[in-house]
């Protein structure tokens, strides 16, 4: 019984290997944002963004969508979302997030949204789902006839 097991925690560990390997070559199809590869080319460029009569635009975290291959930005001062596409260098914006002004020890200041998340690429986790049930197939089958393999063995003896 050991055996089976231990053959049974083997397999959780490769499917999880497995998905692990697999998820980060999932999220890494879009280009040159893989981590993994150091050598890549890349560029640094600036880009103007609506500043909503704001005089400039205070942000505080940003993210990368890999799935969209866009960068959103939180213009917290701004009270919107810019959210640039990387291939063409437009800026789409999403307006409406609120605003307000707080008194600090450097003045008054305005604050809104200051950060983004970027969520899981749906596509991305059926094609996972669908990897990993067929992975579970194979392998609970081949454990199957392992166990009945060694069940036949042990009543001839």
């Amino acid at each position: 019984m050991k055996r089976y097991t231990s053959m049974l925690v083997l397999t959780f560990l490769g499917a999880l290997t497995a998905w692990s390997v697999f998820g980060q070559t999932k999220s890494t199809t879009g280009g040159s944002h893989d981590s993994s590869n150091q050598g890549a080319n890349y560029s640094v460029r600036t880009l103007p963004l609506p500043d909503n009569n704001a005089g400039n635009v205070s942000m505080d975290y940003i993210a990368y969508d890999p799935s969209t291959n866009s960068v959103w930005v939180p213009g917290g001062n701004t009270g919107a979302v810019d959210v640039v596409d990387v291939a063409t260098d437009k800026v789409r914006q999403i307006p409406g997030f609120p605003t307000k002004e707080v008194e600090t020890s450097a003045g008054k200041r305005v604050f809104g949204p200051n950060a983004v998340s970027i969520g899981a690429n749906a596509r991305g986790i059926e094609a996972l789902r669908s990897w990993l049930d067929g992975f579970w197939d194979e392998a609970l089958l081949a454990f199957k006839e392992t166990a009945e393999r060694q069940t036949a063995k042990e009543r001839k003896q």
